[in-house]
């Protein structure tokens, strides 16, 4: 399965304009200080996002989304990089196995997600075999250029196991060019509510 994200990030105060094109659907996504807006695949239809669940999301800071951010979490492992300079950019490399990749991935999804949101066996049924970060940095600006992650992992549910081989891979470019994010006003006076359940 094939996902493709473009994105538009303003980091303070966070907002983002993306499109994410996933299994032939095309969803289209505004979030800003108006509140969160969402296409329907298939029609020119709009919808909002409840205040409770803008809210959850206003509580993530843009810092903590950003590479530098998620490049902090490896500090503790920073003695397995590699690093190496070419064609004018740093190149961190990271590969890790076995239980301490376990560790790393199961302190990630702690921070990221709510302990309410994850199912409490999950750890239990995850098996992380192994996983790689690459990341390329700018070496006059230090700025991200590129992230580049695999990760293989086996998810055990009543015996039977499935096994999924992950890639990532996102390049980061016009930092301080974009403006201001807005919501277009017919998007904003023709969506529809999503009612809470």
């Amino acid at each position: 399965m094939k996902t493709s994200i473009e994105a538009k990030v303003h980091a303070d105060p966070l907002a983002y304009h993306q499109t994410v094109q996933t299994m032939g659907q095309s969803i289209e996504q505004y979030y800003t200080t108006d509140g969160f807006f969402i296409s329907q695949p298939g029609s020119n239809q709009w919808v909002k996002a409840p205040d409770n669940m803008v809210e959850k999301m206003s509580q993530i800071t843009a810092a903590d989304q950003m590479p530098a951010k998620q490049l902090s979490k490896l500090k503790d492992y920073v003695d397995d990089f590699n690093l190496e300079e070419k064609e004018g950019n740093y190149i961190l490399t990271f590969h890790s196995k076995g239980e301490d990749v376990q560790e790393l991935i199961k302190n990630t999804m702690k921070e990221n997600f709510p302990e309410a949101k994850l199912p409490k066996d999950l750890f239990k049924k995850l098996t992380i075999n192994d996983v790689t970060y690459r990341y390329t940095i700018n070496k006059e600006s230090y700025y991200p250029k590129a992230i580049d992650i695999e990760m293989n992992f086996s998810i055990d549910n009543g015996g039977q196991k499935t096994s999924v081989k992950q890639t990532l891979s996102g390049t980061y470019s016009d930092y301080n060019e974009l403006g201001n994010i807005t919501v277009p006003k017919e998007i904003k006076s023709s969506a529809g509510e999503i009612k809470n359940r």
